[in-house]
């Protein structure tokens, strides 16, 4: 991220913990995941399928990615690495929207909701794979003005053979770009349009909120499209996301 002068020296919290602003874009890397799916194949054991956005809410660990990148796949099968050790870890459960007539034009239907209970792993400190947020950390409360930070894993950067998998995660910056017909879509104008922005989809967006002295990184949303050499990107919001992740399945 490119830092105004006026913040080079300020501390900016990430989730509870303070970190120097320019620690901001390593930090934030490894809340957004790679989507791997386990192919029961011995010879190509997993198939990658872009990114993901972790991030931990009322003590509960989500992760957030589009059904499009998925949907022939189960979802005990849908997996993400860890960023400490060569683990993946499945899912305990799986959210989306039925499809119907009368909301199959609408972006929720694409929303695939995974959620893990991490206390039953028997990892130490696997919650710090999950960026913790709140009511007041979610776009666009307290925003500060700043460029948005948008993570991705784009399927150019991505190398993969029978002996290892390569991937890389980059970050873009970007401006909000307006609203869209749906309520819940939204568009941010990257800095430099991506060749491809396939793999994007599902990558977190994150915004600063706050002020000197007491800057955080919040939770705008997760991209949900691009298109080719085009500078912008669509992205669901946070708040949409976190109350279908929350909701009762009879709601």
């Amino acid at each position: 991220m490119i830092i105004p002068v006026r913040m080079a020296e300020d501390q900016i919290q990430i989730g509870g913990i303070w970190h120097n602003v320019t620690q901001v874009e390593y930090i934030l890397q490894k809340f957004c995941k790679q989507i791997f799916a386990n192919t029961d194949n011995p010879e190509w054991p997993y198939c990658l399928r872009g990114s993901g956005s972790a991030v931990r809410f009322d003590n509960r660990y989500f992760v957030f990615c589009c059904r499009h990148q998925i949907h022939d796949f189960p979802h005990d099968k849908i997996a993400i690495p860890l960023s400490f050790e060569p683990k993946i870890m499945t899912a305990g459960s799986m959210k989306v929207v039925s499809v119907t007539d009368l909301n199959h034009d609408d972006e929720a239907t694409d929303i695939a909701v995974f959620e893990y209970d991490v206390a039953s792993y028997g990892i130490p400190n696997l919650m710090s794979e999950f960026l913790s947020i709140d009511d007041q950390r979610i776009w666009p409360q307290g925003t500060a003005q700043l460029p948005f930070m948008v993570f991705g894993y784009p399927s150019y950067l991505r190398y993969y053979d029978e002996n290892s998998i390569k991937v890389t995660n980059i970050k873009v910056q970007a401006q909000y770009a307006g609203g869209t017909s749906s309520i819940h879509l939204h568009r941010v104008k990257m800095e430099q349009a991506l060749d491809d922005p396939d793999g994007m989809s599902g990558g977190p967006v994150f915004y600063i909120g706050g002020a000197p002295g007491t800057y955080f990184v919040g939770f705008a949303g997760m991209v949900m499209r691009g298109g080719r050499k085009s500078p912008y990107l669509h992205f669901i919001t946070a708040d949409h996301l976190i109350r279908m992740a929350l909701a009762r399945e009879n709601d």
